[in-house]
């Protein structure tokens, strides 16, 4: 049996001397963790007036929030002091959650921030016609996923438009960028990414959720621009593109039909044919067409900035549209291509452009040296 003896005087020593270093440092790590966590919470900066400016209006949703600053539309929105908060439950920043409706009036000063006069904020509840979308697009995506290819219905011609590639690496690569992309007020598996075996540069998020994307694009595209373009999805999906541009668009003319009567279930005798034709027919017409222009301008800021966010390289941008426009040429409305939208691919790359120079180019300055997390290099 080994008998312990008492502890050395040095090595008391060495012991509360270590003991008095590791204590320190977790006091230090501590107050730098409540210096940053008064930072973050700091809502405002101080200043007697509101600032000179560009005046601007957003309409969009808060996605991030860096210290004192919303992320909303892609822009960054600095709380003044003199902010006016309006909406339910909102009397002071500290009450607006991320993901929350948020709508924005200001100005804009030299380094692209946006300095908030009024912010109305509310809750992001669905609407009652988002639901009967998602709820067609649940029956597309079932339909798609039990056959294994996704098609398009034209009378009573199938056209196969790939098949669904179960898994391989590129699977994998597609799941890691968008997992990287989604803000964080996401719930966990609430997107879901498939891979269709398809030459055809193309992608589509459906109002559900799930983003179609063609292995043409994966098999050429680097991870920062494929960064650019599932941002770019997924922006139609957080921002409800869908559901927004129903005034007068295809997703509400379907809906128009009996089969739509037999989604939400006011059709008695309504059968699963019934509801995967009309599932089908709203395929076609997803596949094949895009959004407004401002929706589509949208979708270009804020996936942009889901880009940047993730770590990506945000000059993939203009770089990625310019070799769409090079492979696909001027987009006419029946291309059935992702550049299908009612932005011309010029328009489109001069808008990104210009983002990035109000946006970007000082938190890009801000950034310079760190690592990116995709494979280009900014110029």
């Amino acid at each position: 049996m080994r008998i312990l003896g008492r502890p050395r005087p040095a090595l008391l020593g060495a012991i509360l001397l270590l003991t008095t270093v590791s204590n320190a440092a977790v006091t230090a790590t501590q107050d730098q963790q409540e210096q940053e966590e008064e930072q973050d919470q700091r809502p405002v900066f101080e200043s007697e007036a509101l600032p000179a400016g560009v005046p601007i209006e957003i309409e969009a949703y808060a996605e991030f929030r860096k210290g004192g600053i919303f992320i909303s539309d892609g822009q960054r929105v600095r709380i003044w002091v003199g902010t006016e908060m309006l909406g339910d439950k909102v009397y002071n920043p500290a009450d607006v959650e991320l993901g929350y409706r948020f709508k924005v009036e200001g100005v804009r000063v030299s380094d692209g921030l946006i300095i908030a006069d009024k912010i109305e904020s509310e809750p992001n509840e669905r609407e009652f016609l988002s639901g009967s979308v998602e709820s067609m697009a649940n029956d597309l995506e079932n339909a798609w996923a039990q056959v294994g290819y996704v098609y398009q219905d034209e009378g009573d011609h199938r056209v196969v438009i790939g098949d669904i590639i179960d898994y391989d690496d590129r699977v994998a690569r597609l799941e890691r960028i968008v997992k990287s992309l989604q803000p964080p007020y996401l719930a966990p598996g609430e997107i879901r990414v498939y891979l269709v075996d398809a030459a055809l540069w193309n992608a589509v998020a459906m109002p559900n959720g799930s983003i179609w994307v063609n292995s043409g694009l994966v098999d050429e595209l680097s991870d920062d621009e494929l960064a650019i373009v599932l941002g770019h999805e997924l922006a139609h999906y957080t921002h409800e593109h869908a559901r927004r541009d129903t005034g007068a668009s295809w997703w509400q003319q379907t809906l128009a039909t009996v089969g739509a009567s037999v989604l939400l279930g006011l059709m008695p005798g309504g059968t699963a044919r019934d509801v995967g034709q009309v599932a089908a027919a709203a395929g076609t017409r997803m596949w094949t067409i895009g959004y407004g222009s401002e929706l589509e301008a949208q979708a270009d800021r804020v996936g942009t900035r889901y880009a940047f966010e993730a770590g990506y390289d945000v000059y993939a941008g203009p770089e990625i549209w310019a070799r769409f426009r090079e492979r696909y040429g001027h987009m006419t409305y029946d291309t059935e291509t992702l550049l299908e939208a009612h932005v011309k691919p010029d328009d489109r790359i001069e808008n990104i452009e210009r983002e990035i120079e109000i946006n970007y180019r000082h938190e890009l300055a801000e950034r310079d040296g760190e690592p990116l997390t995709g494979q280009r290099r900014r110029p």
